[in-house]
């Protein structure tokens, strides 16, 4: 079966609401950086779905996370409109 790609006169807009997420690293290049993954639990209308996405922690970012986890929770969830396309109220 073949697919077929339509392309929109108007994009559609849809209310998401980010109800929670979790981080798990998924490497480290020592001194430098960290990519992690975060899984994304979601609602719209009446419909749960969760999505994943992959962020660097690089810079200062990294420098900053140090041993502190809770500086990743902070960070991905400063992300999440940014991660989603979202925006917060």
């Amino acid at each position: 079966m073949e697919s077929t790609s339509v392309v929109l006169d108007q994009p559609l807009e849809k209310t998401v609401q980010i109800l929670g997420f979790s981080v798990s690293v998924i490497n480290v290049e020592l001194y430098k950086s960290a990519r992690l993954g975060v899984h994304i639990s979601c609602k719209s209308g009446s419909t749960y779905f969760n999505d994943y996405k992959e962020i660097i922690l690089s810079g200062t970012d990294y420098e900053n996370w140090s041993n502190d986890d809770s500086y990743i929770t902070t960070f991905v969830a400063s992300k999440l409109p940014e991660l989603t396309g979202t925006t917060t109220n």
